[in-house]
């Protein structure tokens, strides 16, 4: 049995492909641990939104029943939709109709459309009382690029009992942005 002779440009070839696998887990560990960052963000931010619905508005329940909020809660409501990180929000009933919806200048920025149409498998978790969160790419008006929104779903809960469902679009541009940065 002869031994190969040492081959330099066979170990580089080696070691050239072994760089490339680990820069390639590298970028992907940063990918998901961006994602997983921004998606707990909008998640939490929802979560305080739904929670503010839920303790500042008093007709809350006739919302979510179809009827047209207060004009106490018409305010209340256009505050939350005001929140800094916020692009809108929509808020459905138990079964996933769409009662309400706003964006920051207070108005409703779409035709509503069912839970049960938009995102099915959503209102499954929700309805078992489980938050979740989609990340979206959306363009913005073309003069900077891509901005990163998630849409996250939580449970908006009174006294211990579900009511319905807010979906909130956070944008986490800035966020994604400095988290690329870092990293």
């Amino acid at each position: 049995m002869t031994e190969q002779p040492y081959s330099i440009p066979r170990f580089v070839a080696m070691m050239l492909l072994a760089f490339a696998g680990l820069a390639a887990c590298v970028h992907f560990l940063n990918e998901s641990s961006i994602q997983s960052i921004t998606r707990a963000q909008a998640l939490s931010s929802a979560e305080h939104l739904s929670r503010r619905i839920a303790t500042e508005v008093a007709d809350l329940e006739n919302i979510l029943a179809g009827q047209n909020p207060s004009n106490q809660s018409q305010q209340q409501l256009r505050a939350v939709a005001m929140t800094e990180d916020m692009v809108k929000f929509n808020l459905y009933n138990k079964q996933g109709d769409s009662v309400l919806r706003l964006d920051k200048s207070g108005q409703d920025p779409n035709p509503n459309t069912p839970l049960k149409h938009h995102n099915p498998d959503v209102l499954e978790a929700l309805t078992d009382g489980q938050a979740k969160s989609v990340i979206k790419e959306a363009t913005n008006d073309g003069t900077s690029g891509s901005d990163v929104l998630v849409e996250a779903y939580v449970p908006v809960v009174q006294a211990g009992r579900t009511l319905g469902i807010i979906s909130v679009y956070v944008d986490q541009t800035q966020l994604d942005s400095r988290l690329r940065s870092q990293l």
